[in-house]
């Protein structure tokens, strides 16, 4: 049981992680590319916020 606690507590990790470089990339992304702004806003961002904030 402790093993597998430790194993889905690792995942979340990586899932919270692997989510922050989304979200890196996103912003940069957008800040980069003005006119694709809106694209990235809209679908994706908010998504991948939700995201970050669940896994804290």
């Amino acid at each position: 049981m402790v093993n597998q606690r430790s194993r889905m507590e690792e995942e979340l990790v990586k899932g919270r992680d692997i989510a922050n470089q989304l979200l890196e990339l996103c912003v940069h992304r957008s800040n980069s590319h003005h006119h694709h702004h809106e694209d990235v806003k809209g679908s994706m961002l908010p998504f991948i916020e939700d995201l970050v904030r669940k896994s804290k």
